[in-house]
């Protein structure tokens, strides 16, 4: 992306932490949508 040089290891490095940090986003919204799911079968 930059073309600043030590810019790139750095970036190889930060990227995978953030797709990392989503997945978990994913993951916990995921979990939220079950668990809504599993009381509202629960409340009927």
């Amino acid at each position: 992306m930059f073309c600043i040089p030590g810019v790139e290891p750095y970036d190889s490095l930060f990227i995978p932490p953030i797709a990392f940090f989503t997945a978990i986003l994913l993951n916990i919204g995921a979990a939220r949508e079950e668990m809504g799911s599993v009381r509202l079968t629960e409340g009927r």
